[in-house]
Formats: C-alpha cells, structure tokens, sequence
C-alpha cells in the first residue's frame, strides 16, 4: 500500500488549490515538483488504482487519471494482454459504480478506456471492441440513469478517437494504423452504434411526455446520432495530404456531406428512419439542447449521397419521404418557427437542394408544387424575422443568416427549373414584393427606422454594401417576372 504517497499527493494538491494569498510561491512551487515527480512514474498502474480507490482529493484523481493515459501510450508495448484487459475492466467497473465522481475526472478515465479500446482493435482487429460496445449497450439499456449517461458518454469517446486520423498521433501509433483502424471501426461498429441509439429513440419517443432523466438520456443518444450522421467518411484512396485538407473542412463545417457506402443501404434507406427523426424534431422542439441536435441530424438526413443510394429510383424515393416528412411539420409549425430552429430550417432546403436538386423536377407535380410553395413561404417569413432583427441590432442574427441560406437555395432552384413554370413565377413575385416590403420605409414598405435621420443617410452606402450579395439574388427574381417587378421599381 502506497498511502504515504497518496497522502503527499494530497497535501500537494490542497496546496495548489489553496488561493494565493496563504500559501507563499516557494511552498506552491514545492507542490507542483510533487506532481511534476509523479507523473515521471514508470508503470504506475498500480499506484493509480489505489489513487482511485482510497484519495478523496478530486484534484488527485484527475492526476491519476491523466498518468494512466500517459503512461498507456508510452507503454502500451510493453504490457501483457492480460494486464491491458484487466486494467481497462477495472475502469469500467470505476466508473460505472462511482456515481459522484466529478465529470472533469469521470470524463478522463473515460478517454484513458477509449484509448485502450482503440489500442486493443489495431491487434485483434475490433473483436474486444465489439463485445464492449454491446456490454455499454446493455448497460444503457438495463442500468439505472447514471449508468445509462456514463455508457453514452463512453460510447462518445471511443468514437472520438476513431474520428480523429491527422490529429490523432499523439496515441503512439503511426498515421497509417490510425487510419486503418478508424475505416475497420466505420464499417463494423459506427453502423451498430447508430442503429442502437435510433432503435432506443424510437422507444423513448413513444412517451407523452419527458421527464428530466428521459431528456437528459435523449440529450446523449441525439449526440451519437448527430456524432455519426457528421462522421467525416473518407475514401481510403486518396493520398495522405488530401485527407489532411478534407479533415480540415470536415472540423469546420457543421454540416458536412452525408456520404455513405453501399453497407448503410439496410439502416439509411429504413422506411421508418425519416419517419422518426421528423417525429423525435416535433416532440423535442421546446426543449432547446435537443431541438439543436436533432436538427443537426435532419440537415445531414438532407445530404444523403453516394453509394447508399444505389439509383434513380431509391434516390426518388428517399427524397419523396424527406419532404413528405419535412412538409408535414412546416404545416404543424405554420411559420410560428422558433428563433434557434430557423437556421436548421433553412440548412435542409439548401442541402435537399445542393444534392437532390435534380431529381425534384422527376417527383409528382402535386409534390413538387407543395415544396416550392411551403420554401416561398419560409422566405417571406425569414425575411420579416431579418427585417426585425436589423432593426433591433440582435447580437444573434439567426433570421438574417437563415434567409441568406433561402436565397442561395434559390439559386439552385432557378437552376434546376430554368424553364419556368407558373409557380416559379409566383414565388418569383412573392418574395420579390416581401423584400421590397422589408427594406423599404413606410409609406411604401415597413422597414423598421433603428437610427435617426442623420445617421440613415450616413450609411445608405454601407446598406448597398451590406445588402450586395442579397440584392443581387432578388434581381435575378426580379428578372423572372420583369412585367410585375419594373413598374415597381419605376415608381
């Protein structure tokens, strides 16, 4: 037993946590070199475990945890199997029982298991992993409420380290094995994660209504869910240098493409999945933590694309359930959109555009007629919540942004039916007179005056400039139905 150590670890750390004023920058100093020593133990599972076992002290604990992660990448070659499983069990079993265990150190030990998950798949190519999958699985399943939030949790670092490939180097394995592992983990265990966590939203979801822990848990699956619907699928041909650059867009674009091979066909192409995510988005939408994610997943459902889609007519058929689905809430919403949900809103008309914006002219006229109805309406609506939000100077311009998405989209649309048709020209006419609506003052519109005269006139060339990307959109409205708009505009 190391209690001597411990104890000193201890004393450290109250030290250092202590406020400035009562200890002096020799005795602070002292304490850091206590831990500084410690962290430059070799092998030191075993006071670790004790550490975990008997310390009291958080601070200590999170030491603990963070030299066991260390000291798995150092050492991870040197250690027997048994050793390994028998470590990463004991975790587990830390974890799952130690309901108050501060989050920061649950959060680490968690990363030290996903890292030794990930570890053990490069060996025995993801068996281990697999099995421990579907133990967090059940334990999600059976296990009282902290046990179903520490297994989520779980699952989100283990994918986590499988989502990282150009950053990830810092576990102690080249680039190459990274990325062999995270495409072993895509194919096997990321597709079994999701089916998991729709197959438990579809039960939680039959409730009426949610109680706290009912929230929180969807909170963490609609996480997963969102986690691997943005899952960064990369094609293992391209060269090292190219996936460093699409990873990098992949970090920053909260929406990326959803791209995904033929072995998701099963789970995608699901006549219930839509269905139930549109459902899951209806029932969440006053609960605004699980509102954002589940809107999230409904954007990337919107760019589905690539060999999951194996032709034209299961294409067809994905769309005409999206927007069957999509249609039905716009009429249950009835333009009341809440302030956070507009910019998702306006995510899927633009991705149901970018990637599927030629197969809408082959689905029924009745369909197609309701989908440009329903986003002419989306405009004009987003255009008055703009309007309101630059009068009042808003710090969160979601409207603004979200109306900049439909105007884009529309881009697409005039694309894809450059030969017109009556509804074109009527949603032409109809946003056209909505934002001359907006931008203009009364009498001849409803522009809201947010500064006095002088200053107005001070910036009428900053509004040309503001506004040029958004004026430029609305003359090509404008030039869809010049009879309507040039008198307009005349006077």
């Amino acid at each position: 037993m190391n209690m001597d150590i411990i104890r000193q670890l201890e004393a450290a750390a109250s030290v250092i946590m202590a406020p400035p004023n009562i200890i002096t920058a020799e005795q602070r100093r002292s304490a850091e070199n206590v831990f500084l020593t410690f962290r430059k133990t070799k092998l030191p599972y075993d006071i670790c475990r004790q550490i975990l076992e008997h310390s009291q002290v958080d601070y200590v604990l999170f030491e603990a945890a963070e030299i066991l992660k260390s000291a798995l990448i150092r050492e991870w070659v040197f250690l027997r199997e048994s050793d390994t499983i028998s470590l990463r069990q004991y975790l587990i079993q830390y974890v799952s029982h130690r309901v108050n265990l501060p989050f920061y150190v649950q959060e680490r030990l968690l990363q030290v298991i996903a890292i030794m998950v990930k570890r053990g798949s490069v060996e025995d190519f993801g068996q281990e992993r697999t099995a421990i999958l579907t133990d967090i699985e059940n334990l999600i399943i059976s296990g009282d409420h902290a046990k179903k939030i520490m297994g989520c949790n779980l699952i989100m670092n283990i994918m986590q380290e499988y989502a990282s490939t150009i950053k990830s180097t810092d576990v102690g394995l080249p680039w190459e094995v990274h990325f062999k592992a995270k495409k072993q983990f895509e194919v096997t265990d990321l597709r079994k994660i999701f089916k998991f966590c729709v197959q438990l939203l579809s039960e939680i979801i039959k409730n009426e209504a949610f109680d706290e822990n009912s929230i929180k848990l969807m909170e963490h699956l609609l996480l997963i869910t969102a986690a691997a619907l943005t899952w960064g699928f990369i094609s293992p041909m391209l060269p090292r240098r190219l996936i460093g650059v699409y990873e990098s867009v992949y970090e920053s674009d909260q929406s990326p493409s959803l791209r995904l091979g033929i072995g998701w066909k099963e789970v995608m192409l699901a006549p219930q999945l839509l269905p139930l995510m549109f459902e899951i988005y209806w029932k969440v939408r006053d609960y605004e933590v699980l509102l954002h994610h589940t809107l999230i997943c409904l954007v990337q459902l919107a760019s589905l694309n690539g060999g999951v889609l194996t032709n034209d007519d299961a294409r067809l058929q994905y769309l005409s359930l999206y927007l069957d689905n999509f249609q039905k809430i716009l009429r249950m919403i009835n333009a009341n959109f809440k302030e956070k949900e507009v910019l998702g809103i306006s995510n899927i008309v633009k991705k149901i555009q970018l990637f599927f914006g030629k197969d809408l002219s082959k689905l029924p006229q009745t369909l197609q007629d309701l989908y440009l109805n329903d986003i002419t309406q989306i405009t004009c609506c987003f255009a008055e919540g703009a309007k309101l939000e630059e009068a009042q100077s808003a710090d969160d311009k979601y409207y603004v942004e979200a109306f900049d998405n439909m105007l884009e989209a529309w881009t697409s649309v005039f694309q894809d039916y450059s030969n017109g048709n009556d509804n074109i020209y009527q949603s032409a006419t109809r946003i056209f007179n909505s934002y001359l609506q907006c931008h203009l003052a009364p009498p001849e519109g409803s522009r809201m005056q947010e500064k006095d005269n002088e200053e107005i006139e001070d910036n009428e060339d900053n509004d040309r400039i503001k506004f040029k990307d958004q004026l430029q959109i609305i003359g090509m409205f404008g030039r869809m139905v010049p009879l309507h708009c040039l008198p307009i505009l005349f006077r």
